[in-house]
């Protein structure tokens, strides 16, 4: 016996989903079983004829306890990956929150994060990362190769990539972060 557990998004039609899945999964002939038990959900037939091997719904006795056992068992899998979701989410809207109150600021739903770095000197790159709601949102992120600074000036980078990221903002009327955080000192505030 395997045990195996993910949860499928479903959109649109049940049986065009589950089936392909199951297909899928089973095409390792060393994992496909003699014969398969389901409610009723989907199609006994469909299946069958999908994975070439014999399903069927058990009615009464011990195969019909042991689905209803395995029902009840991914409906508890289901509502604890649910609750360990909702319980991230609601972790990091917490911390939203608390930021929000040590800084003294309403919650930041956009933070944008900035650093500045370079090679013995040269090369000087900034990066900046951005947060949505509490969660990273990698695709905003952004890595820029300084254009007028040369050498290492921390302050004179953090001015150009900040000029240049909320200019740009401006410029395509984007939604502005809510709280910026860079490193460095006093200078570059």
């Amino acid at each position: 016996v395997q045990n195996y557990r993910t949860i499928i998004p479903i959109v649109g039609d049940l049986e065009e989903t589950i089936l392909p899945f199951l297909a899928q999964y089973y095409s390792n002939e060393n994992i496909l079983p003699k014969e398969i038990y389901i409610n009723g959900v989907i199609n006994p037939e469909l299946l069958s004829k999908a994975l070439n091997i014999p399903v069927n719904i058990p009615l009464k006795g011990q195969k019909k306890k042991v689905m209803e056992m395995a029902i009840k068992n991914a409906q508890n899998n289901y509502e604890n990956h649910r609750m360990m979701y909702q319980n991230k989410v609601v972790k990091k809207q917490d911390n939203i929150y608390r930021l929000a109150e040590l800084l003294n600021i309403n919650p930041p739903i956009i933070i944008e994060a900035f650093d500045n770095s370079n090679l013995y000197g040269d090369y000087p790159v900034s990066a900046m990362v951005s947060f949505k709601n509490g969660i990273k949102s990698p695709k905003d992120y952004r890595k820029y190769h300084v254009k007028t600074v040369v050498g290492a000036n921390d302050y004179e980078t953090m001015k150009e990539v900040v000029y240049r990221r909320y200019f740009r903002l401006l410029m395509e009327e984007q939604v502005m972060p809510n709280l910026i955080i860079m490193d460095g000192g006093e200078i570059q505030v």
